[in-house]
């Protein structure tokens, strides 16, 4: 049975994992950022917000998270905060603790 077929298609899996997983990273910082920014605009004693007021700044903080995280990864320009790249273990690094040298 020839299943040459498939090498093609386990590199494809193996990049749509590397972008899923760019996203959703890239998600929970942005979320993170804006959730934290509508808490801290609504929880102000200053400003009193009314509560549609309040509703919107936290509905608009939620689909945010979604809207910057999908244009961020699709973007082709480079990111300003830099970009965190997965690294393959480097030359004559066989994935061990730092240790596991000196035992050979």
């Amino acid at each position: 049975m020839d299943i040459s077929w498939l090498l093609p298609l386990a590199g494809m899996v193996g990049r749509g994992s590397n972008a899923v997983g760019a996203w959703l990273l890239t998600y929970a910082v942005h979320s993170s950022v804006l959730l934290l920014a509508a808490w801290w605009l609504v929880s102000r004693r200053r400003l009193r917000w009314s509560p549609t007021a309040q509703h919107a700044i936290w509905s608009v903080a939620m689909v945010a998270g979604f809207v910057t995280a999908s244009v961020q990864v699709a973007s082709p320009r480079p990111s300003v905060g830099g970009a965190l790249q997965p690294g393959g273990y480097g030359e004559g690094d066989r994935g061990g603790r730092a240790g596991d040298a000196a035992l050979d």
